[in-house]
């Protein structure tokens, strides 16, 4: 399934990498620049997804949870590749650090 197609059926679509892409089915689309290397582990994608999914129970906009999730998660990574360096993250480190980012 095309990205386009994929915005057109769910509202959103996001294109992890190095810059991260979040189009949305109105033709809008936002590019997060920040992240880390920190986050190419086995399961990040899937700490990214529960976090858009917690934005989305929050009563955000599929386009805006989207974006906070991807915002959070790279900060989160960031965050963490300053901290720890670039090897050794967990999945899990990363969805552990996302409350200390979201109430900064």
């Amino acid at each position: 399934m095309s990205c386009r197609a994929l915005t057109k059926k769910t509202g959103a679509a996001v294109l992890k990498g190095r810059d991260t892409i979040i189009t949305a089915s109105d033709g809008m689309s936002r590019v997060a620049t920040e992240g880390s290397p920190a986050l190419a582990v086995p399961g990040s994608g899937d700490v990214l997804s529960g976090s858009i999914g917690a934005f989305l129970a929050s009563g955000l906009s599929v386009f805006d949870a989207a974006t906070a999730g991807v915002i959070a998660h790279a900060a989160a990574g960031s965050k963490l590749g300053e901290k720890h360096g670039l090897r050794g993250t967990l999945a899990r480190d990363i969805a552990d650090e996302l409350p200390f980012i979201l109430k900064q």
